[in-house]
């Protein structure tokens, strides 16, 4: 074997270590192997960047290698240790990398140069057959970490759009959706309602029993909205003790409907708790609004806007003419 200042030797051992040399004749591949550098690198130290083009297969020998991922910091490392390779992708479709490759330890590997590994394919069918084995455990691995990166990154993006007390949909959901369901109502010319909702007097609730009994009370007040609507509905925190219920396909006048079994909802089932859950009686007012399908001019994010100021209004009318109601604009 070669052997060059930071270059070693190959022994029996590195030999029969090797995973793609399993079941290989020595003598087949020994000619070959012999003429292969053997590479010394240190923690740290990179052996493969990610965008360039590999041309060598490495097979560790000892130590181990981590390939991170370029552009992807959801997807974790993966470890390489003693018997594997790394490089083989490149040198079979001549592709940049997209990955980096760091040794975590002290890691000696054999380097393998393209014109070498096409000519162990050729003289050993064991060399083929461990290779193809490794490519199609490695395409497997790479759909699960992938798989497992989309519903990482689905589960975070469904975090971010919900809020963490009560469950419903929160004010970065109303955000980037429902500027969506308006256009879906402008270009289906169908009416979309929505409800502001807010709970009376909650300032009071807080201060007498205290602010985890008042989140005790957005929770029950926020399920017993969920329960009151249609599949098709969408319950949401707007902030604070304000709560908005979106009503697509809906009328002002079939919008009342849920709007009225919501408040009536909360105050029985605040009644029916109150002892169990060791919290007051509350209420809620209602303000409604609707959005027509011919309604038209301006942006969904100006009508969003103009739709939310509209049932904010009803619901401050509903507050000042005596709570516990729901008012329609």
């Amino acid at each position: 074997m070669a052997t060059n200042g930071e270059w070693g030797v190959l022994s029996s051992d590195d030999f029969s270590n090797l995973d793609v040399l399993n079941k290989v004749a020595p003598e087949a591949v020994e000619g070959i192997l012999s003429s292969c550098e053997m590479r010394s690198l240190e923690k740290g130290s990179v052996l493969i960047e990610a965008g360039t083009v590999s041309d060598h297969l490495y097979l560790i020998l000892e130590g181990e290698l981590q390939v991170f991922v370029a552009n992807d910091s959801s997807i974790p490392p993966i470890s390489l240790t003693v018997g594997e390779t790394v490089g083989e992708l490149s040198v079979i479709d001549h592709h940049s990398s997209s990955a980096l490759v760091v040794a975590t330890q002290f890691t000696r590997v054999l380097v393998v140069p393209e014109a070498m590994f096409w000519r162990l394919i050729d003289v050993s069918h064991e060399f083929a057959r461990n290779m193809l084995i490794l490519l199609s455990h490695r395409m497997r691995t790479d759909n699960t970490l992938l798989q497992e990166s989309i519903s990482v990154k689905n589960m975070f993006e469904l975090q971010s759009t919900l809020d963490p007390l009560t469950g419903l949909h929160n004010r970065r959901w109303i955000d980037l959706n429902l500027p969506k369901l308006i256009n879906r109502s402008l270009f289906g010319k169908e009416p979309l309602s929505i409800m502001m909702i807010d709970i009376d007097h909650f300032k009071n609730v807080n201060d007498t029993f205290g602010h985890l009994k008042g989140d005790v009370v957005l929770r029950m007040v926020a399920k017993t909205i969920g329960d009151s609507i249609r599949p098709l509905d969408f319950a949401c925190r707007f902030g604070g003790e304000e709560f908005l219920v979106i009503f697509p396909q809906t009328s002002a006048e079939n919008a009342r409907i849920p709007a009225e079994r919501i408040r009536r909802n909360v105050e029985w089932r605040s009644r029916e708790r109150m002892e169990e859950l060791g919290t007051p009686e509350v209420t809620v007012t209602g303000g409604v609004t609707t959005l027509y399908g011919n309604d038209s001019g301006s942006k969904s994010e100006q009508l969003m806007e103009q739709i939310i100021a509209s049932a904010d209004h009803a619901l401050y009318n509903g507050k000042e003419s005596g709570r516990n109601r729901i008012i329609q604009e």
